[in-house]
């Protein structure tokens, strides 16, 4: 762990000209022999670090996929097991969605360098299995062994179909998504749960759009009445889709849009919806003393709002809200923790009754915060430093 709880200044009268030091006379008596030298002060500090990065690309029932931290942001990517053994794999930055490398399963999904062949590797037994992305059509996502592809290339350009692939035998099965009205093009892929997508089409001659659900399991799209929400308003757990609307949220099965399950008033100002775990809504509400809201910062309190009208319980203090993996268990798991130094990949499940919980199932160590600026003046070093969107100013008296 790097950090500066001792920093070192050498030569008082070269560093008051390097950091341009105009802010008033140093105030340093000379300790080595010989006028007009200086010798050495320590000075010691408060340790101050920031949360490291990391990142969670998938989550299955013996491990789950993430980011290695690498100097300036995310490495390679890498496999931990439940058993802590953490394996590297070919993989680059974390790309949207988050299932591109696969939800909710112990497969991942990795793409070949040309681009039509994805890889899908078991990581418990290693088998692997390869389907072919045909002519026509792109790579979108892979949920649990279904490749999702979108195909169908418009006349002005755009994708109109929707095509689950799977391999079957050693051959490419290629199923069209059927039920999606005819003319429609699509605008916008949404986030996946256990069971399917949501996705936002065009119809011609129509400013508003249309909401579909596209259900991986029968290749059946299925058009949400507009009676339940707009697309931006509706938010994928892993078994569930939640629909915010003033003063709360309605809560429905995913691919049952008759009548929600459940109706529960909550404030989802300044947060979002991270998933539907045992009793309670989990959100993320957003903490302006964590520092500023920017993508992938650390600013986000993780919160438990039971459906029963009871407190909102806390679950971590401070966490990454943009990039959330689902579990096969119907939990999530993002990264977050109490502070720095206790900071890790966190999974939120629900014990036996039904209280969501977090644990931590992988550390990240902190890092340093960075010096933006140091001044020295009448014998107190200020300084300025930066670390996950937020900057923290630091004073120490000689």
């Amino acid at each position: 762990m790097a950090h500066h709880a001792v920093a070192r200044l050498r030569g008082a009268a070269a560093v008051a000209v390097a950091l341009s030091l105009t802010v008033g006379p140093v105030a340093w008596e000379a300790q080595a022999a010989g006028k007009g030298t200086f010798g050495e002060t320590t000075i010691p500090a408060t340790l101050r670090v920031t949360p490291g990065y990391g990142s969670v690309a998938s989550v299955g029932p013996s491990g789950f996929l993430h980011f290695s931290t690498a100097t300036g942001g995310p490495g390679g990517l890498e496999w931990t097991g439940v058993d802590g053994v953490t394996r590297k794999l070919e993989g680059t930055h974390p790309t949207a969605p988050v299932e591109y490398y696969g939800a909710a399963s112990d497969v991942v999904a990795l793409r070949s360098a040309g681009g039509r062949n994805v890889v899908l590797r078991n990581m418990v037994t290693d088998e692997t299995a390869t389907v072919t992305v045909p002519a026509g059509q792109t790579y979108d996502r892979t949920v649990g062994t279904t490749v999702v592809t979108r195909g169908g290339v418009t006349a002005d350009g755009q994708w109109s179909e929707f095509h689950l692939l799977s391999s079957e035998n050693g051959a490419t099965v290629d199923r069209r998504v059927t039920g999606l009205p005819e003319g429609a093009s699509i605008l916008s892929v949404g986030r996946s749960g256990l069971r399917g997508f949501l996705a936002l089409l065009k119809m011609p001659g129509q400013d508003a759009g249309l909401t579909v659900w596209v259900d991986v399991h029968s290749a059946q799209a299925t058009v949400l009445p507009s009676t339940i929400g707009s697309y931006a308003s509706i938010d994928v757990t892993a078994r569930h889709v939640v629909v915010r609307q003033a003063g709360g949220a309605r809560i429905y099965e995913q691919g049952r849009f008759d009548a929600p399950v459940r109706e529960t008033r909550i404030d989802l100002t300044d947060a979002k919806v991270v998933g539907v775990v045992g009793d309670s809504l989990v959100v993320a509400r957003y903490d302006p003393s964590l520092g500023s809201r920017t993508m992938g910062a650390s600013v986000w309190r993780i919160v438990a709002a039971p459906f029963d009208g009871a407190s909102e319980r806390p679950l971590l203090a401070r966490a990454v809200a943009d990039r959330v993996s689902i579990r096969p268990d119907g939990g999530v798991q993002l990264v977050g923790g109490r502070s720095a130094q206790d900071y890790g990949y966190q999974a939120i499940t629900a014990s036996a009754d039904g209280v969501p919980y977090a644990t931590r199932v992988l550390p990240i160590a902190p890092v340093p915060l960075q010096v933006q600026r140091l001044t020295l003046d009448h014998g107190t070093v200020s300084t300025l430093e930066n670390g996950d969107a937020a900057s923290l100013p630091y004073r120490r008296p000689l």
